[in-house]
């Protein structure tokens, strides 16, 4: 998927004050960063896999059909949609003497059919989508070689470590490219996944013990400071 991220035209007609306005981003989001973004002011959900931030959308919405996306935000809200159409979910048509009705399971929201929106669905427009949902996380210590830090992280398996590295580990040091990463002896390809660089993480379909304190730790990625001046 594509990186995109939340356009700031969506923002324009929303009074700054009223919103938790994200930065632009992209790439993968946490399962962990979605729950945060939970009240109406700060409002994200998935949904198969895109993250939507609805803020600015029930910012200009203020009525019952906001509410069932209020009271799951920071959720994931796939099983409201069908997957291959991507419309809501076992919507019934009722005939009435001058439209027809759509009834929802979980009650009617903003822009289901039926609700009088013209325009294109929120779920359909790509300007609320602010990044792709990582689906499996891990657990990964990244060690520092140059200063002893140890550093534990929870990254997606299956999203190329150059990502990771963009968007977990430059934050917390500016000169993050100038480290080469290894693990096991071995390099690590940044363009490549956990998986896809032969690092194993330990999860629960693995014969190991119950007890997380008896299973085996996890992996530690090593970094090496590179005296490159490019990368500075």
């Amino acid at each position: 998927m594509s990186q995109p991220r939340a356009r700031p035209e969506v923002y324009n007609d929303v009074d700054a004050r009223e919103v938790a306005r994200p930065p632009p981003r992209g790439g993968f989001i946490l399962p962990d960063d979605l729950q945060r973004h939970c009240v109406s002011t700060d409002c994200w959900v998935s949904v198969y896999g895109r993250v939507y931030d609805l803020s600015p959308l029930l910012a200009l919405n203020r009525n019952q059909l906001a509410v069932p996306l209020i009271e799951n935000a920071g959720s994931d809200i796939s099983h409201w949609f069908c997957p291959d159409t991507m419309q809501p979910q076992a919507v019934a048509r009722v005939r009435s003497d001058t439209t027809e009705v759509y009834k929802h399971p979980n009650t009617p929201f903003l822009h289901v059919p039926g609700s009088g929106c013209t325009g294109t669905p929120w779920w359909r427009d790509a300007r609320y989508i602010v990044g792709e949902l990582a689906q499996s996380v891990a657990p990964v210590y990244f060690l520092n070689t140059l200063t002893g830090q140890k550093t534990a992280l929870h990254i997606p398996i299956d999203k190329p470590l150059k990502l990771v590295l963009d968007q977990q580990l430059k934050g917390a040091n500016s000169h993050a490219e100038a480290y080469t990463w290894s693990c096991r002896g071995r390099a690590v390809d940044l363009d490549k996944s956990l998986t896809q660089n032969d690092i194993h993480i330990v999860s629960d379909s693995d014969d190991v013990p119950c007890d997380p304190a008896e299973r085996p730790p996890p992996p530690t990625i090593l970094l090496h400071f590179e005296d490159d001046l490019l990368a500075i």
